[in-house]
């Protein structure tokens, strides 16, 4: 009975091999297919440290200083500034010429592009001036000449900016640097005091009386802010109401002329309510009329924005701002 048993089976395995070979083998999982980018070809890279980029017109590169600004930066005739809610990273690096030949360089020479704590790409803005005069390059490289330029990438007020990346003849590989140790950071009173890396920037920035601050093309320092009922600009304060009158010293930063009118600067006062009280006008240091001129590059103005504020009102803070720039808040409490 039992080799009658052996011989059916044997049987049935002979005539059905492929079911039998399915049976013992163990069921697979196939991978779906994914499409995506390669990382592009390059080095991690460090400060101080020469490398040469490209292939067929290679250049030696080396990041000298990454720094984080609130300030303008200026490139011919050029004028960048981070609005509120921006910052500027600024780079400063050395390019040399290794081949025996001259090299023309200018500002597309190399492409910089700053990813941010949210990862997202920020390129610069395609301007490069020489480091030592700020004057848009566009020149040729002598065999073993070496210059010093700076550029700059506006990238999120708030955070740091963990990597750049710097290219030279696309395809031919990359410099990779993390900015996060290396990046000098912000300063009192622009650095947001909320973050102890310095690498986050204030919207609207705590300023002093007698001191210079940066705005778009112009420099601001706010000398006096007092109260007055004269006669100012031919009529006096409305019945139940004063003057502010603060008094300030304007002086063009930018490479070219810039106007200076009523509505350059259009600041504003805060109550201790939070209510908002806008300038009245703007006048001449001395006499009647205001501003309506263009001022030569680092030429000074000094005017009086004049406020009318209601008896008793208590002040608190005088906000000066030139277009986008960061704002600049000053305390008048001390006004009664």
């Amino acid at each position: 009975m039992n080799k009658v048993i052996w011989t059916t089976l044997l049987t049935l395995a002979l005539l059905n091999p492929c079911q039998s070979a399915q049976a013992a083998a163990a069921p697979t999982t196939q991978k779906p297919a994914v499409q995506g980018t390669v990382p592009l070809a390059g080095l991690n890279a460090t400060l101080q440290q020469p490398y040469t980029l490209g292939k067929s017109s290679p250049l030696n590169f080396t990041l000298t200083k990454a720094t984080f600004s609130v300030s303008r930066v200026i490139v011919g005739n050029e004028v960048f500034t981070p609005k509120a809610d921006q910052k500027l990273l600024v780079l400063t690096f050395r390019v040399a010429n290794p081949q025996k030949k001259d090299v023309y360089f200018d500002s597309r020479s190399f492409t910089f592009t700053a990813v941010d704590a949210q990862n997202i790409n920020r390129p610069s803005v395609r301007s490069v001036g020489l480091a030592s005069t700020g004057e848009l390059v566009g020149l040729q490289l002598k065999p073993s000449q070496v210059l010093e330029f700076v550029t700059a990438i506006m990238v999120p007020a708030a955070g740091v900016v963990p990597k750049l990346i710097v290219e030279h003849e696309a395809g031919t590989g990359v410099l990779r640097y993390d900015l996060r140790r290396v990046t000098n950071p912000l300063a009192a009173p622009y650095a947001d005091p909320a973050d102890a890396s310095g690498a986050s920037a204030l919207g609207a920035v705590p300023a002093k009386v007698g001191q210079n601050y940066p705005l778009e093309s112009f420099d601001l320092r706010l000398e006096t802010t007092a109260l007055s009922t004269e006669v100012l600009d031919g009529r006096a304060p409305r019945s139940g109401h004063r003057y502010v009158v603060a008094t300030v010293v304007l002086k063009n930063q930018a490479p070219q002329e810039r106007y200076l009118g009523l509505q350059t600067l259009m600041p504003e006062i805060l109550d201790a309510d939070g209510e908002r009280l806008r300038y009245l006008t703007v006048l001449k240091a001395r006499g009647e009329g205001g501003p309506g001129l263009k001022l030569a590059p680092g030429a000074e103005y000094r005017a009086r924005y004049v406020f009318e504020v209601p008896d008793g009102t208590p002040l608190q803070t005088l906000v000066f701002q030139e277009g986008y720039s960061h704002t600049l808040l000053f305390d008048v409490s001390a006004l009664k």
